[in-house]
């Protein structure tokens, strides 16, 4: 028995050798190869993204379109003069040149409803006096720089200043304080109502004086208008009668400036 049991082991012997070399062996080859391959390196990323090395790829710039040639624009054309014609006096008229001569225009002398037509007879004289082409009119008013200071230094009374204005020496006065010298007075002498009719009746008169010379010249002129039979309904009714002084004194004043101008006035 104890042989057998002796027997039974060194038969064990060996093939416990033979596992545990066979281990070893599985667990050297298994080293082996994990040993012949390289270590791995992690791979981070760069700390300074502005560092990267990587070459971008370089801006296409784009490409620039060329300026169009203005075109040069049409040359301006000068306006052919207007023909003449036969008898037009408009085109074959000269142009007044030079320096007018500024008169001093003073307030119409006016009573009652006449009053209401002094500013109509005013602005035609005015307006007349712009046409001529050689004068100009300015109204005479107190406050004038010349008159107001000669008020005050009292080289002028207040009398003086006033109207009206009916007197030669008392204009001449006036003017020439004014700085001017020439002047223009005038007067509607006559308002008359006509109620039977029912009409008015004016009488105008209208002078221009130059004061230039040694001796002052006067250009007087002055006219009478009737308005036609039932014009004016009432003493105070003066659409009829504004219509015929306006006509009156666009009359009277062109006599004047002819007289004055040797009969160039229109």
């Amino acid at each position: 028995m104890h042989n057998s049991w002796h027997h039974r082991f060194s038969l064990a012997v060996p093939a416990r050798r033979l596992t545990l070399i066979a281990g070893l062996l599985i667990l050297a080859a298994g080293t082996g190869s994990v040993m012949a391959q390289p270590p791995t390196i992690p791979q981070f990323p760069p700390d300074n993204p502005t560092t990267d090395t990587t070459t971008a790829p370089r801006p296409v710039k784009p490409a620039m379109a060329k300026p169009a040639k203005a075109t040069p624009a049409p040359k301006a054309t000068k306006a052919a003069p207007p023909k003449k014609t036969k008898g037009d006096k408009k085109n074959d008229a000269k142009v007044p040149t030079g320096p007018k001569h500024v008169v001093l225009v003073f307030p119409v002398d006016a009573k009652g409803t006449g009053e209401q037509l002094s500013d109509i007879v005013t602005d035609v004289i005015k307006s007349r006096l712009s046409l001529s082409g050689k004068y100009s009119g300015i109204t005479y008013v107190t406050s004038i720089p010349a008159i107001r200071r000669s008020v005050s230094d009292q080289s002028l009374s207040q009398s003086e200043v006033q109207p009206p204005f009916t007197s030669r020496t008392k204009v001449q006065k006036l003017t020439t304080t004014a700085g001017y010298d020439m002047a223009i007075v005038s007067s509607l002498d006559q308002y008359e109502y006509n109620a039977d009719n029912q009409n008015v009746s004016i009488v105008l008169s209208i002078t221009m004086t130059d004061f230039t010379g040694s001796t002052p010249k006067n250009y007087t002129a002055a006219e009478t208008v009737t308005t036609a039979p039932k014009s004016a309904k009432s003493a105070t009714d003066t659409t009829a009668a504004e219509a015929a002084v306006r006509s009156l004194a666009e009359k009277i004043v062109v006599s004047v400036l002819n007289s004055a101008t040797g009969g160039t006035a229109k």
